[in-house]
């Protein structure tokens, strides 16, 4: 198992009103990720980043941060480690007491949690490589017009959950992240059904 240091290099939004986007960076080169979070997980993110405290209570990530100094369980690092379904997989690694503790979570509460205890983030190469991109914003980022964007998103409900997979793989190796947002929650609601 390979794995590469990533940190969030930035948030932006994803194109709906609980989408947004986390990019990742691996610390030692260019390579770059997307992924699609919700909107607690990039404010909580987008907060620590900006080293914001507004003196009010802590939000989830934060809480989760405290009951880890309380019990003097140490959070090592988080892993993303799969991509199934549309859905990146990650997990907590932590220690207590000289044992190891592996807990499976959702990849955007991963990272805001890893954020609030200055944890660092790593990734599978493999998922890098096949998700990654170099430079993925820069000033050649590509956009679709919205007459495209509507095409494209009107035409989703039609394909299969296997095809969504790929399609959404070439709509992040074409650098159109915003048909990747679409796509991520196209899959999501069909998982709530």
């Amino acid at each position: 198992m390979s794995l590469v240091q990533l940190y969030v290099k930035g948030v932006s939004y994803g194109g709906n009103e609980d989408s947004y986007l986390f990019l990742l960076e691996e610390t030692d080169g260019d390579r770059q990720i997307p992924l699609v979070v919700n909107s607690l997980e990039a404010f909580s993110v987008q907060k620590t980043l900006e080293k914001k405290d507004n003196g009010t209570l802590p939000f989830t990530h934060g809480l989760v941060k405290n009951f880890l100094d309380v019990f003097n369980i140490h959070l090592q690092d988080i892993i993303i480690f799969k991509f199934a379904d549309g859905i990146f997989h990650s997990r907590l690694v932590c220690r207590k007491d000289e044992k190891e503790y592996r807990l499976p979570a959702r990849v955007g509460d991963a990272i805001a949690i890893a954020y609030e205890t200055n944890a660092p983030i790593f990734i599978e190469e493999a998922l890098l490589v096949t998700f990654g991109s170099n430079n993925i914003f820069n000033d050649k980022t590509k956009s679709i017009s919205d007459s495209q964007k509507n095409q494209e998103i009107g035409n989703l409900k039609s394909y299969l959950t296997s095809e969504l997979d790929s399609l959404m793989k070439d709509a992040i190796e074409n650098e159109n992240y915003e048909l990747a947002a679409q796509i991520h929650n196209e899959i999501t609601r069909r998982k709530t059904i």
